[in-house]
């Protein structure tokens, strides 16, 4: 696995805590590991877990993480994560206007945990009375999910 790849793994799991309102100490660990992991020029997922505890910015957990993911392809963790509902809404990030922080509202104003949820509001045309986005993001939203 190459540090690009490492890197968008815990990438993607800060951004699917973040979205589920997780401990904001552990979605900024991993978003800082991310970025270590990418300026790192030597393959970080070779290394041993006492030598990756040498690098600033990781520590023991990370560094657990990060070594699961060189025998594994991919950490327990990660796997949790990517198969709550919290990962289906993952996806709306790539909507132009679309942030963590318009998810989260959605999550709390609309009652959605996953992208099945958000297709139910849609259909039975609840998403079209939600007034918190323009009409732009409400379309591209609607058509993402369909």
């Amino acid at each position: 696995m190459t540090n690009s790849e490492l890197a968008s793994l815990f990438d993607e799991l800060a951004d699917i805590m973040e979205i589920a309102g997780e401990n904001h100490f552990k979605i900024r660990a991993y978003r800082n590991a991310s970025e270590v992991i990418s300026a790192t020029k030597e393959n970080i997922a070779t290394l041993p877990p006492e030598k990756l505890q040498q690098i600033p910015g990781i520590g023991k957990a990370i560094a657990g993480k990060i070594s699961e993911t060189g025998e594994k392809g991919t950490f327990n963790t990660s796997e949790k994560w990517r198969q709550t509902g919290f990962a289906s809404l993952r996806p709306l990030l790539g909507i132009p206007g679309v942030n963590i922080k318009i998810i989260r509202a959605m999550i709390k104003d609309l009652g959605i945990s996953s992208i099945d949820d958000l297709k139910k509001i849609i259909a039975d045309e609840t998403f079209l009375l939600y007034d918190k986005l323009s009409e732009k993001t409400r379309n591209s939203i609607i058509k993402m999910a369909k």
